[in-house]
């Protein structure tokens, strides 16, 4: 027995079945549950899914993901476990990070700020040593001085006055040494900005997926039927009772299908939750590469077959399964399936050979030039005004 929708079949259940079948040269037939579940207990008492029919003995035993719970044990007899998994939240893989302002992206805001500190200082010295020597006026001199030193930075020279005092020569020889190494370091990390594609941080702890979703940034479900649907609607477990909030409050979380759950993955900011193994299955259909799985644990998960209470027939199922797991067949079996899969799926992956510039990689020099534009007009206004002004007197 295994649910109607094929996209819930677990071949690694389907390849113990049948090895244990050869075994023990017993056969079968499926027969499907009507509400296509794994098994949840009601309030009633009474069981949903393959569980159910298995404890009403409509059927002889339930085969696919069906993790082993001390609930479950309550109305079935499992078998030695054939899978040991863990659970863990899926989440659609990292976007690449904006590139509009890659500009400003080789310095930190911190490096920017030491800059303009150093133009503002480097400007200031100059301008006091004018000052002191009396060659100049004080507005004419720091405006000339900060046109100069600026344009060291972008490695073009000028003329200011004061050439001839060691002082000055001293200073301004530093100042160019260091105004070497701001662009040198910047045209370097910038082309590396421009031409790489950088990922967002991925959400891969539980704590930090409990922190998105307490701010309302990201929603988290299951699958309905599964043993983690109970913990996710429960408020008081110190593990889901949080992650569980969005779904408590919206229904359609819990989702109908596996493959639902992951393609809401894919369009939202939507955590799926599952066993590992299970969906590493189901993403190499849709794609592996626009997945990314947790690195974080919610708990443990081993997978069974669950047989009615009390058959007579679980010491022969147990040796079977035993010796499958023990030979390393679990392993094959999985890698001989992934790898089937993956024929069949053209796998997206990023170019890393040189590639041109797009507007996006340029787009923030465009608004540098059209606020440098704006800046510029307002200036010509205020000149405008201030020429009249001063042909009035």
């Amino acid at each position: 027995m295994e649910p109607q929708d094929t996209s819930h079949r677990n071949p690694l259940s389907s390849c113990s079945l049948n090895r244990a079948k050869n075994s023990l040269y017993f056969s079968y037939f499926i027969k499907s549950p009507k509400d296509n579940e794994w098994g949840t207990k009601l309030s009633n008492q009474s069981w949903t899914g393959m569980i159910g029919m298995v404890h009403r003995k409509e059927a002889d035993i339930a085969i696919d993901s069906i993790a082993i719970t001390e609930e479950r044990e309550e109305a079935v007899d499992f078998t030695s476990p054939y899978v040991y998994d863990s659970v863990r939240f899926v989440t659609s893989a990292p976007k690449n990070k904006d590139r509009a302002l890659a500009i400003i992206k080789p310095f930190s805001w911190q490096v920017w700020l030491g800059i303009c500190l150093s133009v503002f200082v480097a400007t200031s010295v100059v301008t006091f040593i004018s000052i002191v020597m009396k060659t100049r006026n004080r507005p004419s001199q720091w405006a000339n001085t900060l046109w100069y030193v600026t344009g060291c930075l972008i490695s073009q020279g000028g003329r200011i006055s004061l050439y001839n005092y060691c002082s000055v020569r001293v200073f301004l020889a530093i100042w160019w040494f260091i105004a070497v190494i701001f662009s040198a370091s910047y045209s370097g990390t910038l082309m590396s900005h421009m031409t790489i594609f950088t990922k967002e941080q991925p959400i891969d702890t539980v704590y930090d997926l409990k922190t998105e979703i307490l701010k309302g940034r990201y929603s988290c479900g299951v699958l309905k039927g599964a043993f983690l649907q109970q913990r996710l609607m429960d408020p008081n477990d110190p593990v889901y009772g949080v992650l569980g909030k969005s779904a408590r409050i919206d229904s359609s979380n819990v989702v109908e299908t596996d493959n639902v759950g992951l393609l809401r993955a894919l369009k939202s900011n939507y955590a799926y939750i599952s066993t590992l193994e299970w969906m590493q299955f189901l993403t190499v259909k849709i794609g592996e590469d626009r997945f990314h799985f947790a690195k974080d644990s919610l708990e443990g998960a081993t997978l069974g077959i669950p047989l009615q209470k009390g058959c007579p027939y679980k010491g022969s199922f147990n040796k079977v399964i035993v010796r499958i797991v023990e030979s390393g067949l679990i392993q094959k079996w999985t890698e001989d399936v992934k790898e089937d899969l993956r024929r069949n799926v053209t796998i997206h992956t990023l170019d890393d050979t040189v590639r041109a510039l797009e507007l996006d990689d340029l787009l923030g020099a465009f608004y540098c030039l059209l606020i440098g534009h704006l800046f510029s007009t307002a200036l010509l206004v205020a000149e405008l005004v201030h020429w009249k002004f001063i042909s009035r007197k």
